[in-house]
Formats: structure tokens, C-alpha cells, sequence
């Protein structure tokens, strides 16, 4: 460590604290001795709430003042996702007040005899579209009849009330148990197969005494996804369902050690290679929209990171076989199973919890020429069906009930989109929020008032591995910890065909820009001192080649 007037044990210690928590020991401790006089990993404990705001000026980002917290171990009265849930439902039932003021005034204009025409019924059509936070690319233009859209918001409103007064919210520990069937305590397999990334586990981790949910990190958003296969299209729907939303964006775009579409590419090639008609059938297009609502957030430090005694239990049957036989076939077997029922791998996150609202729209059985006219005529649909999902406001429904569309007609003629549109399919679904809820509006008053029907909707890319989990967490629990831990991680490469040392994405964006800090700071570098820099950047190349194995890594750092 460059602050020699810290003891090294000493330093050893409070820099593992910090690593655990993610926040840089390199940074942090100076301040600590300086600000606050610490010098060892004893005295962590006794710092107070006054203590730790003298460091907070000092924090870069929000989730580095939950991890300080969590190193001082300081506890709320009262959890800020509680705080956040009371202001959320006096937000919404403030919101449902105007919203009905606005609707009588609105009604008022129209037993005057005003159309949707009149500036006045405008401006008020406009506050209510932005009081409901709906998206003004949503905003409806169509000529829906004045007292249609005054009906239809009225059911939306009573709809809205009632799922304020269904209203029910969960201690921190509840949720994290509830969401999604306590997904966020299952275990990963991480292979070099898709599936089974996705497959089911049993849960592997237990929850901390002592945590606290913390509001979102992520923001509210939509997101669009087009795939080109059955196949790809359900896969997607999983992975976002098993990992959620970074993870599956992260498999899509390649990453990860294995691309969707690349895979999903091949398998269907394979099947196109019959007749030349079988194009026709079997192409498709499938264009997906999502709101991704997430409403608080974990990250498990790794230092929290304990088994389940289901899990203990196994590993200590994998103990008795390595200490008792060489048969590493049999050890092998022991280890697959272990792998399959836990996964290999717990999540750290950040966890993201909330909702998600899903609009689709596919077409299939089309001719190869006609690709872009049923993309753009899918995507106008798509539009069209989500503006739908906030009617009230003269939406682009017709008399039928179906969905219309602009008159464009430059690449086909009226009678072929016609036809095109008859095999278009419109469908939504919900991941989290009240299930009874069918209308978008209720639903997401529904999910954001009560933390009952909150799923999980992102698990993160942090992964920490078993072996890791038993030497931090159980060493004492295993008669030689090491070995079980170096046979866990051999056999897991032998298994999985991936190499323990292999980073994901996220570490090695981490790493990068922790080497991108320390070397922005060398040209206020002291001249007068070289030793001092020498030795800080050989402790910079050995923490690199500790994490990456790579002295191509830290090539690649210094050039870029």
C-alpha cells in the first residue's frame, strides 16, 4: 500500500473491506487516516453517523455512499425503499386528485358544447397526458369524439383508485423473497451454453441479517428489440426472464462468450435449406417494445455472500470424496450435480426490482421483397397498439376495434398492405405489477404503490463463484477449505469448458477504468519523487496481472 504510516497487516485488512464493497483502497484509505484518524480494521466499527458524512464529499457516485455504509455498518431508522413507497403513494394519490379535477373541468367544456378542436379542451387533454406521465410520442392526434375520450379516461381513473387501494408493501426481506419467487437467491450456471444460463437453480444464497434495499440505480425506460425467428424471440423473452435486462442485453449483442443471434442464425439457416417457398412460410418478424420500471436496488457485497445449508450440505459430501478417493470421474459427477441443482455462480447485481410492460408485434409468411415494407408496417402497428395502451386520449382505434394506420402507401399498393396487416399480431404481456390489472395506466399505478407485485427485473453482471463464496464465508465450516475450493474451480473449467480466470465485460470495465484513473493523474506527477511513482506503478501492473493474467491487458490500458 503507497500510505506507508499505515501497519501492512493492518492495511491488508482494511483493504479487503473496501475491495468487498467495490470501492477502491487506494482512494479511500488516505482519506480515512487523514479525515478520520483510522488506521486499522478494528476501529471500522465505532464510527458514527457524524464520521461517516465527513467522508461524503468525498463520494463520486450514490451507491459509493450505500457502500460506505455498509463498511461502517450504519443502519437507517427506516429503510429508504420504505421512505421511497411512502412518497411514491402520496405522488400517485395527489396525481389521481388532479387527474379527476382536470376530467371534470374537461367534462364541463363538453356540456358546453367545445370539441376537441377548442384550444381550451387541448391545453387541459395536454395536462393530463403529462400529469399521467405519458410519453409524448403517445400523445394521440386522432379525431376519437370528445366524450369517448372523456368515458374512457373516467374507467382508467376508477380503475387507477382502485389499485391505490390495494396498496400493500413488504419489509426489504420479504421482497427480496418474494420477487419473482426469490430468483435474486438463485444460483447461475455460467457455461458456454446459452440454456444453461437460463435453466432453473435452487437457491443458493441466504440473505444477510442486516441489509437495506436502496432506491433504483437504473432510470425508467423503453426499449426496442427486433429478432427474426421464433426461436430468437423466445429465447430473449427467457433470458430477460431468468437474468434480466443487462445480461440479456449484453447476450445479444454478442457478449458474454456466446451470441443469440449468431446461434439462432445458424439453427434456422439450416432449416431454409429446402424448397425456395419455405422462405416465404417460415419468415418472420417479431419487433418488441418494453417499459422497464425498476423501483429499488441490491448490491450483495461479497463479504455477505453465505450458503445455504442445502448447498453447505452437498459441498461437504464433495469434501468426503475428494479427502477419501483419487476417482476424479466420480468427483466430477459429484461436482455436475452440484453445478445443476446451485449453478455455480451467485449474483452480486446490482439487483433491480420493479416491473416491466411488453408490447408486441410480429408478421410471418411474407416473400423476401417485402422484408422492409412489413418492418415498417409492423413498427407503425407496434406504435399504434402502444398508444392504444393509453386510451382516454383519442387513440388510433377503430370502430372494429382494430388498429389504424398512416395512408402511406409508397412501396405497395393498398390492396397487398392490406393483406400484410391482416397477418400482423398484437399482443401485451406484464412481468411484475398486479395481475388482475388488463389496462397499462392501472397496472403500472398498481406496481409502483405496492412493493407486493414488484418482480425481479435485473440480476446484474457482478457473479462471484462458489469456491470464492466458501473461502470468504465458510472457511471454518470445511476441513481443508483450499482444496475443496482449487477442486470446485478445476472441475468447474472441466465442466463448463470456461477458464476461472476468464473476466466478463463488467470486471474488465471496472478494471479499465480503474487503470485510466491512476494513469490520468501522471502528469501531476512530482518530478523530485520518482521512486515514489515507480513504486506506485509497480503496484499497479502486479494488481493487474493478479486480476487479468494478462500482461496484454496492461498493454492495452497504457496505449489506450
Amino acid at each position: 500500500m503507497s500510505d506507508s504510516s499505515i501497519p501492512e497487516q493492518e492495511a491488508e485488512g482494511l483493504q479487503k473491506r473496501f475491495k468487498d464493497v467495490g470501492l477502491d483502497p487506494a482512494y479511500w484509505l488516505p482519506k480515512l487516516k487523514v479525515k478520520l484518524g483510522i488506521i486499522s480494521v478494528q476501529a471500522l466499527p465505532y464510527v458514527g453517523r457524524e464520521d461517516y458524512e465527513k467522508l461524503l464529499p468525498y463520494c463520486k457516485a450514490d451507491w459509493e455512499k450505500r457502500a460506505l455504509k455498509s463498511v461502517f455498518n450504519i443502519k437507517d431508522d427506516k429503510s429508504e425503499v420504505e421512505k421511497l413507497q411512502k412518497e411514491r403513494l402520496e405522488k400517485a394519490k395527489k396525481r389521481q386528485e388532479e387527474s379527476r379535477c382536470m376530467l371534470t373541468e374537461l367534462r364541463a367544456l363538453y356540456e358546453q358544447g367545445k370539441e376537441r378542436s377548442d384550444h381550451d379542451v387541448e391545453a387541459i387533454k395536454q395536462k393530463l397526458q403529462r400529469e399521467l406521465e405519458i410519453p409524448p410520442e403517445y400523445w394521440s392526434t386522432s379525431t376519437v369524439p370528445l366524450k369517448a375520450v372523456i368515458e374512457n379516461m373516467q374507467k382508467h381513473l376508477d380503475c387507477m383508485e382502485s389499485s391505490l387501494q390495494k396498496s400493500e408493501n413488504l419489509s426489504d426481506r420479504e421482497i427480496f423473497k418474494n420477487a419473482s419467487g426469490g430468483l435474486a437467491l438463485e444460483g447461475i450456471y455460467k457455461t458456454n451454453k446459452l440454456e444453461d444460463l437460463m435453466n432453473k437453480r435452487e437457491q443458493l444464497i441466504d440473505l444477510h441479517q442486516s441489509f437495506s434495499l436502496a432506491g433504483p440505480q437504473d432510470t425508467q425506460i423503453f426499449e426496442q428489440v427486433e429478432v427474426s425467428s421464433h426461436e430468437s424471440e423466445a429465447t430473449f423473452g427467457k433470458v430477460m426472464e431468468k437474468m434480466g435486462r443487462s445480461i440479456a442485453a449484453e447476450v445479444k449483442g454478442g457478449r458474454w462468450g456466446f451470441s443469440l443471434d449468431v446461434q439462432l442464425q445458424q439453427k434456422t439457416s439450416s432449416e431454409f435449406t429446402g424448397a425456395s417457398n419455405s422462405l416465404t412460410e417460415k419468415s418472420y418478424i417479431c419487433t418488441t417494445k418494453y417499459n422497464y420500471i425498476p423501483l429499488a436496488s441490491y448490491f450483495i457485497n461479497k463479504s455477505d455472500l453465505t450458503l445455504t445449508k442445502a448447498a453447505l450440505d452437498e459441498l461437504k459430501k464433495i469434501e468426503m470424496l475428494v479427502m477419501n478417493t483419487n476417482d476424479k470421474e466420480l468427483q466430477l459427477k459429484e461436482m455436475q450435480t452440484f453445478f445443476d441443482r446451485f449453478g455455480s455462480h451467485a449474483n452480486q447485481g446490482p439487483l433491480h426490482f420493479g416491473g416491466i410492460y411488453w408490447w408486441k408485434a410480429s408478421c410471418e409468411g411474407f416473400h423476401s421483397q417485402e422484408t422492409e415494407e412489413v418492418r415498417r408496417i409492423v413498427s407503425e402497428s407496434l406504435n399504434s397498439y402502444i398508444g392504444a395502451s393509453y386510451s382516454g386520449f383519442g387513440l388510433n382505434v377503430s370502430a372494429g376495434g382494430g388498429i389504424e394506420m398512416s395512408s402511406s402507401e409508397e412501396s405497395v399498393t393498398g390492396k397487398t398492405k392490406d393483406i400484410l396487416k391482416s397477418k400482423i399480431q398484437l399482443t401485451v404481456s406484464k412481468t411484475g405489477g398486479p395481475e388482475a390489472a388488463d389496462q397499462l395506466l392501472q397496472w403500472k399505478t398498481g406496481l409502483t404503490s405496492s412493493s407486493k407485485t414488484w418482480s425481479v427485473i435485473d440480476r446484474g453482471q457482478h457473479l462471484v463463484p462458489v469456491w470464492e463464496i466458501i473461502l470468504s464465508s465458510h472457511s471454518t465450516e470445511f476441513r481443508n477449505v483450499q482444496t475443496v475450493a482449487d477442486c470446485l474451480a478445476k472441475g468447474y473449467e472441466t465442466l463448463s469448458g470456461l477458464k476461472t480466470s476468464d473476466l466478463t465485460g463488467a470486471e474488465l470495465g471496472i478494471i479499465f477504468k480503474e487503470v485510466q484513473e491512476v494513469l490520468s493523474t501522471i502528469k501531476s506527477w512530482n518530478a523530485s519523487d520518482p521512486e515514489q511513482h515507480l513504486i506506485q506503478l509497480s503496484e499497479l501492473k502486479i494488481n493487474l496481472i493478479d486480476k487479468t493474467k494478462s500482461w496484454f491487458f496492461i498493454f492495452y490500458c497504457v496505449n489506450t
